[in-house]
């Protein structure tokens, strides 16, 4: 039997950014328009294969409420890549990334990040806030991908998540990303 590598993914950001929904969406394919908030953290996993090698994505949702923060950072350990998600209708949710790669490089430092606008579908009555040219330089300024998703209509959810895992295995093989 082949040897399986890990690859764990946090989803990272403020309370009702869509975390829990990105994560359902893609693993269940299912949307819940009346999700309930993380009490700590949520998990799925998922067995993927990439140049005959075996990968398990393991992707931990974690609470974006300020009073699980303390026991959500256990979550962090090990992480391979960090996702930063942000209501892209609500400035105040990006405002927060930098608070967000500040937690995680508390526990650990050598996390990919990438940044994750969710609630794509929500542009049709609403203005992106900030601006999405405005993401995308703060996404290049900082050396990060920036990825717009919607878990309610799926859009873009299976080329990020894809993206993610590919980018991670190729770093894998390549021993770019320590294998934890």
């Amino acid at each position: 039997m082949k040897k399986r590598e890990h690859i764990k993914i946090v989803l990272l950001g403020d309370k009702m950014t869509g975390k829990t929904s990105l994560r359902k969406r893609y693993f269940s394919g299912h949307f819940n328009e009346t999700e309930l908030a993380t009490i700590g953290a949520g998990f799925d996993s998922r067995v993927f294969t990439l140049q005959d090698k075996e990968y398990e994505m393991e992707v931990w949702d974690t609470s974006g409420e300020e009073k699980y923060q303390s026991i959500c950072r256990m979550y962090y350990r090990n992480a391979a890549v960090a996702i930063l998600c942000y209501d892209v209708t609500i400035y105040s949710t990006f405002q927060k990334l930098n608070y967000w790669i500040g937690e995680l490089y508390k526990i650990q430092e050598s996390c990919k990040i990438y940044v994750c606008a969710t609630k794509l579908d929500l542009l049709d009555q609403y203005e992106a806030n900030p601006q999405i040219n405005f993401v995308e330089s703060y996404a290049r300024e900082n050396g990060v991908k920036f990825f717009l998703t919607s878990s309610k209509t799926g859009e873009n959810l299976v080329y990020s998540m894809r993206s993610w895992m590919t980018t991670l295995a190729i770093h894998k093989i390549h021993r770019v990303v320590p294998i934890q």
